[in-house]
């Protein structure tokens, strides 16, 4: 599953990327994607941001990547489900997978931990 999101992600990505942090999200009847590109000015850049990505081309991918984690998430019991998975991977290659299973009552203060948590404490990643 890593790699699919990878390998797909990839095709967006600009020729200067040093990392990218993708983030997906479950809630009972909706789900939301979305990365973030660092690049050589050292700041992270929202995919629906990056030049010449269409807004449609992400829509598409988008909803690939939900086949592919609908598929993965239906194979687990309802307990063990995570509603939201973390991808960061650096131009080296390394990367790291974080799930949540459990999201904030408060929408709008759980992605501003995220946002603390992956893309202002990670600036020197």
């Amino acid at each position: 599953m890593i790699q699919t999101v990878f390998d797909q992600v990839s095709d967006f990505l600009p020729a200067d990327w040093r990392r990218v942090v993708f983030a997906v999200e479950y809630g009972e009847a909706s789900y939301s994607m979305e990365f973030y590109v660092k690049g050589e000015d050292e700041a992270y850049h929202k995919c629906f941001d990056l030049p010449d990505v269409e807004f449609s081309e992400l829509l598409e991918l988008f909803a690939r990547l939900d086949g592919v984690f609908s598929e993965v998430r239906n194979e687990l019991e309802a307990d063990k489900r995570w509603m939201r998975m973390t991808l960061c991977v650096d131009a080296n290659g390394e990367f790291s997978t974080d799930f949540d299973y459990v999201l904030g009552e408060d929408p709008a203060v759980d992605k501003q931990r995220w946002k603390r948590r992956y893309l202002e404490a990670r600036q020197d990643a």
